[in-house]
């Protein structure tokens, strides 16, 4: 149908032969045939994110109905693909939580009180063994169901906090599925490991457990067990019976030299640099056939510690202010061992925003580390003056009104078509009205002529509903006294905007915040220099700041406010976001008659829709030579090609004045028809295509059968 790549190839070969015999250089452009599969992109320019149509569709001057049809379908789907604008979506940053995160609304307790390893993935549950016998065991955090998310902006000038204030707000165990029912001994202890850390629990009662507190090792005469740089030798000794035990410096300087009785049991202790260390041995063993002697030693300030249960200085394990709260025994053997987190000061029991308790070991952690919304619509209320107002025809209704501009970064009011609303006056009359940036347009209903009562604006962000109430005549009669505002059905917030013959101010003074011009919860906050999160998750944002200016700003969340408590660790953070397509309005041209078409200073590429008896420029193509002849419709009889239920999509590089054309056309105006159709769905039926040109048996036009060429 085109010319064979082969004889291209040879031309280009023939080409270069001549020049070198002529002694030139010669640098062929060879451009790459353009592939049905990029499809439409390469139609369009694209620029600083801004796309535009670099096309004319064109029909012939007599064209068929049914082509021009096809030709409006076509241009319908390229609009929409073609003619944007790229926006970005700002990044919403989260972080991952190895653990249990919950969703907790402000003011309310946690749902979820116990985590185990199905919340909390890295917490043990397993096997241990002893003496032969497994035991199931597995670890267990408790939060009180009274430690809760708080949004009293009294206590941190309005950061959230955890509330950590019951007696004791985070526990954590170690428990036995099946109770452990052996007897221990300080030669024989039981190994477990408690916020990660291995223990050798020697005794225990219903009370207390006995823990080895110092370092274990094996030592021998030439490997010691080391503690705070000093390195402990067992050099002599009988099995079972007693070991010598040597202590040197960390140069091997010999300090000081003592036998340990194993049948007495009691630790010998030195004193090294005014400290008392004291060492015990769990085992004995000397060699005959090596003559060396090995010894398992204990060594530490206190070799084994008893702590008993309770909530003073005695029972704090293993560090401050974690306490053996619990131990699980009875005649049946060891349940559990429970150890409380208790806080002493204010600023452990209510861990503001970001803060957290971190256990022993760094085992875990417990904070309140975000919020669930991140999606805002920001409302700035502000006093206006000299504002007019139109109707829906453009036609003024009221000029020169002042009053109260709300204005919003998204369109929230009116069933969210517009994005500003507006309480306006004058001497006599109150009108609402909605604007988008140009026109104001009037409420329907409006203007009233002002009477006491209530005026109301409503508004909606995505699922949050608000209301914003004008009070009128509460004090002053026929008189703006207050607008209050009430979010998702939960905040109330109350503003002293007020007016007088010629303007709206905020308070008794203009421009000068006072405690009073603002109320929340029933509290004047207007003189407040921070920002208060209200209960439902609506934002009164910088007060003072805003009211010494007579503003107020207020975000109101999608959805109701939750924190983000977890228990667990922290992982890295995350951000998302990336762009979107807006579509821009195609104001210039792209449809076009044949005989519209100056092809010598084309400066587009063509669309040209119908076959060369319909279409002339399709029937140039051929003349040209850059169509092959079966195409062509000279002296109005078709070429081969124009079989019954044939029709064809073909990209001719290089058509006219550099540019492309797209012929898209078939036998008859019904087959046009569907290769319109094939291009229109180009996802399905172009997508995979490599080649410049495609053959549709349009047989059965609802499926047609595309075959690459």
């Amino acid at each position: 149908m085109f010319e064979k790549g082969e004889k291209m190839e040879n031309k280009i070969i023939s080409g270069l032969m001549l020049a070198l015999v002529a002694g030139l250089v010669v640098t062929p452009a060879l451009a790459r045939a353009t592939k049905l599969s990029e499809f439409p992109g390469f139609l369009a320019k694209v620029e600083n994110g801004v796309s535009t149509p670099n096309y004319y569709i064109v029909v012939g001057d007599n064209a068929a109905p049914i082509d021009v049809v096809g030709a409006i379908d076509v241009a319908s789907t390229l609009a929409s693909a073609l003619s944007y604008q790229e926006k970005s979506v700002p990044g919403v940053t989260t972080t991952e939580v190895n653990g249990h995160s919950q969703e907790v609304t402000l003011g309310g307790n946690l749902v979820t009180t116990a985590f185990t390893q199905t919340r909390v993935p890295y917490f043990w549950r397993g096997k241990i063994t002893y003496s032969g016998d497994e035991y199931t065991t597995y670890e267990k955090v408790l939060i009180d169901s009274n430690v809760k998310v708080e949004n009293d902006y009294v206590k941190y000038n309005g950061t959230l906090y955890l509330d950590l204030s019951p007696a004791q707000p985070i526990k954590y165990a170690y428990i036995f599925a099946t109770p452990f029912d052996k007897a221990l001994s300080i030669e024989k202890p039981l190994k477990i490991k408690l916020f990660g850390q291995e223990y050798q629990i020697t005794n225990f009662t219903d009370s207390s457990i006995t823990i080895l507190t110092g370092v274990v090792g094996t030592a021998d005469a030439t490997t010691p067990v080391e503690y705070e740089g000093y390195k402990f030798y067992a050099v002599d000794g009988e099995t079972g019976k007693w070991v010598k035990i040597q202590v040197t410096d960390s140069e091997g300087n010999v300090l000081a030299t003592d036998i340990y009785d194993v049948e007495t049991g009691t630790p010998v202790e030195f004193t090294l640099d005014g400290k008392t260390i004291k060492v015990k041995a769990l085992s004995v063993y000397a060699s005959s056939i090596t003559s060396t002697i090995t010894a398992k030693l204990v060594v530490g300030e206190e070799v084994d510690k008893t702590i008993d249960e309770g909530t003073s200085s005695d029972s704090e394990f293993p560090e401050d202010n974690w306490y053996l709260v619990d131990v699980g025994a009875d005649a049946s053997g060891l349940h559990n061992i429970t150890i409380a987190y208790i806080p002493s000061e204010d600023e452990e029991k209510y861990l503001k925003f970001g803060e957290k308790v971190v256990a022993p070991n760094d085992y875990f952690e417990v904070g309140l580390y975000d919020l669930a919304v991140k999606s805002f619509a920001t409302l700035t209320f502000e006093p206006v003056t000299d504002i007019d107002v139109v109707d829906e025809a453009g036609n003024t209704v009221a000029e020169n009104l002042y009053g109260l501009k709300i204005a919003a970064d998204y369109p929230v009011f009116n069933n969210e078509e517009y994005s500003t609303a507006y309480f306006l006056l004058n001497a006599s009359h109150m009108v609402i009205a909605y604007s988008n940036g140009d026109e104001i347009y009037v409420a329907s209903g409006y203007p009233k002529t002002i009477a006491n009562g209530t005026e109301q604006i409503s508004g909606s962000y995505d699922t949050t509903d608000f209301t914003i109430n004008f009070q009128i005549g509460v004090v002053n009669d026929k008189s703006l006294d207050n607008v209050t505002i009430t979010v998702g059905g939960t905040d109330t917030i109350t503003l002293a905007y007020r007016n007088t013959t010629t303007e709206v101010k905020l308070g008794s003074n203009a421009e000068e915040a006072e405690a009073s011009d603002v109320i929340y919860d029933g509290t004047g906050v207007g003189e407040k220099e921070f920002t208060i999160v209200a209960d439902y998750g609506t934002e009164i944002v910088d007060i003072k700041a805003n009211a010494d200016s007579d503003k107020v700003v207020l975000k109101v969340p999608a959805e109701q406010q939750k924190g983000l408590v977890y228990v667990g660790k922290l992982g890295s953070t995350v951000s998302t976001g990336g762009t979107y397509k807006e579509a821009v309005t195609i104001t210039s041209p792209v449809a076009k008659l044949a005989s519209e078409v100056n092809t010598a200073t084309l400066d587009k590429d063509l669309i040209l829709v119908g076959g060369p008896c319909a279409n002339p420029l399709v029937q140039q193509l051929v003349d040209d030579g850059k169509l092959d002849e079966t195409y062509t419709c000279a002296g109005g009889t078709p070429g081969e090609a124009w079989k019954p239920n044939t029709a064809y999509i073909i990209v001719v590089d290089d058509a006219f004045n550099g540019h492309r054309a797209m012929v898209v056309a078939g036998t008859m105006g019904t087959d046009t028809r569907v290769a319109c159709s094939a291009l229109q769905n180009y996802d399905t039926y172009l997508s995979g295509i490599e080649s410049n040109a495609v053959k549709i048996d349009t047989t059965v036009a609802a499926s047609p059968v595309v075959t690459a060429l």
